[in-house]
C-alpha cells in the first residue's frame, strides 16, 4: 500500500530562482495538490509586532534553523551524523502528512534549497518513491540577485571547505558574487550526485524563465502526475527583489569578468558535467562592449 501523501515532490534549488512562483502556480492549479515554500514557517510572522524580537525566540525554541534544514543541519549532513537527519527527515513527514490529510491532498510539493543541502539522503532512505525537481535559473542572475540581498551565506549555504562539497575552493579566492556562482554549481553537482547514488526514477529540469510560459508549467505538472483544476493562466513573479523594495537584478558588465574569472578555476572535468553553465553565459556575449 502507498505511503500517504501518494505523491511525493521535493527541489533542488539554489534559493532566489521561483521558488515562491512555483508555488504560487501548483496551488491554485494542481488538483488534490498542497505546496509550500521552505517550510515549516514561523508560528508568530515577524511583520507583527514585536516580531523582529519573537523571530529570534522562535528560531532558537520552536521552528529552529535545523528545523528548517540549515544551521547545523549542514554539518550533519556534512559529516554524515545520520541520526538527527534521521529524526529530522521523520519530523518532516509527519508534518507533511498531517497537513495533507488535514487538506485532502494526495500530491505534496516542498519547494526549498535546504532539501539538497542537509536532509536529501535521509528523506529519501524513508520515501524513495519520492520526486525530484530542479529548479534551474540564470547563473548570473541568481548570483547578482543573491549579491544585491547581502544575506548571511553560511547560515543557509554549504561552504565551499565542506568535506562533502562537490566543487572544492579556496573561499579567499572568491569575490561574493563568485560564491554565489560556486553555490549555483554546487547545487547542480549535488542533484546529478543525488540522482545517481540513489537511482532516482522520478526527476525533472526545470528553468526559472520557464514560469513565464503556462504551456511548459503544464507540463511540469503532467510530469509529476498533478491534475489540473483548470487551465495554467500566467502570474505574475513572486518575492522579487523589485516587490520587497531592493534593487531590481540586472547583471553589470563587472559581473561578466568576475563570471568568466571564476569558470577559470573550475578543473575541466567538472565543467563538462555542467554545460548549462557556459551554455547561459553566450547569452551575454557583446554586452562588455556595449556597456
Amino acid at each position: 500500500m502507498a505511503e500517504f501523501p501518494e505523491n511525493l515532490v521535493f527541489t533542488a534549488c539554489t534559493g532566489r530562482c521561483g521558488q515562491n512562483s512555483l508555488v504560487a502556480y501548483l496551488n491554485p492549479f494542481g488538483a488534490d495538490c498542497l505546496a509550500e515554500v521552505e517550510p515549516p514557517d514561523l508560528l508568530y510572522r515577524q511583520h507583527w509586532p514585536l516580531g523582529n524580537w519573537l523571530r529570534h525566540v522562535q528560531r532558537r525554541w520552536l521552528v529552529t534553523h535545523e528545523d528548517l534544514g540549515r544551521g547545523k543541519a549542514l554539518e550533519w549532513h556534512d559529516r554524515d551524523e545520520q541520526e538527527p537527519l534521521q529524526r529530522l527527515a521523520a519530523k518532516r513527514l509527519r508534518r507533511i502528512r498531517c497537513l495533507c490529510r488535514r487538506a485532502g491532498a494526495t500530491t505534496y510539493l516542498e519547494a526549498s534549497k535546504f532539501f539538497i543541502r542537509s536532509y536529501c539522503d535521509a528523506l529519501f532512505q524513508a520515501r524513495p518513491d519520492m520526486g525530484v525537481l530542479l529548479l534551474r535559473r540564470d547563473p548570473l542572475m541568481n548570483a547578482r540577485s543573491f549579491a544585491n540581498r547581502g544575506k548571511d551565506f553560511t547560515l543557509d549555504g554549504v561552504m565551499p571547505h565542506f568535506c562533502k562539497a562537490c566543487l572544492p575552493m579556496d573561499i579567499n579566492r572568491l569575490s561574493r558574487f563568485q560564491l554565489y556562482l560556486w553555490q549555483w554549481v554546487e547545487i547542480e553537482l549535488r542533484y546529478q550526485r543525488f540522482l545517481e547514488s540513489h537511482n532516482v526514477r522520478r526527476h525533472y529540469e526545470f528553468n526559472t524563465e520557464d514560469l513565464n510560459d503556462p504551456a511548459r508549467v503544464e507540463e511540469l505538472f503532467r510530469f509529476f502526475a498533478i491534475g489540473l483544476k483548470k487551465p495554467v493562466q500566467p502570474l505574475a513573479p513572486r518575492n522579487s527583489n523589485v516587490s520587497q523594495g531592493r534593487q531590481g537584478t540586472a547583471v553589470l558588465s563587472r559581473d561578466l569578468v568576475e563570471f568568466d574569472h571564476f569558470v577559470e578555476m573550475i578543473p575541466l572535468h567538472i565543467l563538462n558535467n555542467i554545460p548549462s553553465l557556459t551554455e547561459y553565459r553566450q547569452a551575454y556575449e557583446g554586452r562588455e562592449a556595449e556597456q
